[in-house]
């Protein structure tokens, strides 16, 4: 069943749709657990997290599963090395890393707005400082890929590369960044 409006238009409010069914997976096993099950009806689900999509691409009238209660942060200050879930904003991650006294390269968004670091790294992460220290992509060290049929691919620049290359800024044409 449908629920709140948030679930129903993209981030310009332009393009409306109201799903059927929405899911919302709590950890990265739930989400491969509920695209396999899909998969293996042969049912097209859409992924969401905050809707900053444009054109209506998360919408639809059928299966939509909502990747925002997928959360858990780590710091490691002294690798100066976070570990973010796909549902955190950068707020939350801000926040768990202590800025400004610690503070990312690259960042979408001033503190206080809710993108979701999961959404960035699918997209690619452009930002202010992106003409100087990269897009968000040429900081990410590792991730992990749930792939439409309920397969949990762990990848980085060592470990699965091309997967992990072609998930950065994929748009989630190959996966969900988990």
């Amino acid at each position: 069943m449908a629920e709140s409006n948030s679930q129903q238009s993209d981030f310009g409010q332009i393009y409306f749709n109201s799903p059927e069914i929405i899911d919302r997976p709590k950890t990265i096993e739930e989400l491969a657990q509920t695209l396999k099950a899909y998969n293996d009806r042969g049912i097209c689900v859409k992924i969401r997290n905050t809707g900053h999509s444009i054109n209506g691409q998360t919408l639809t009238s059928g299966a939509q599963i909502n990747i925002g209660d997928i959360k858990g942060i780590t710091f490691d200050k002294e690798k100066e090395e976070v570990t973010v879930g796909a549902g955190n904003s950068w707020d939350e991650m801000l926040k768990a890393i202590n800025f400004p006294d610690y503070c990312p390269m690259v960042f979408p968004n001033n503190p206080g707005q809710q993108i979701k670091v999961g959404g960035t790294a699918s997209v690619g992460g452009i930002g202010f400082y992106t003409s100087k220290y990269g897009g968000f992509w040429n900081h990410v060290t590792g991730l992990k890929l749930i792939t439409m049929a309920g397969d949990i691919v762990s990848c980085s620049k060592t470990e699965s590369k091309d997967i992990f290359y072609y998930a950065l800024g994929g748009f989630g044409r190959i996966g969900v960044i988990g």
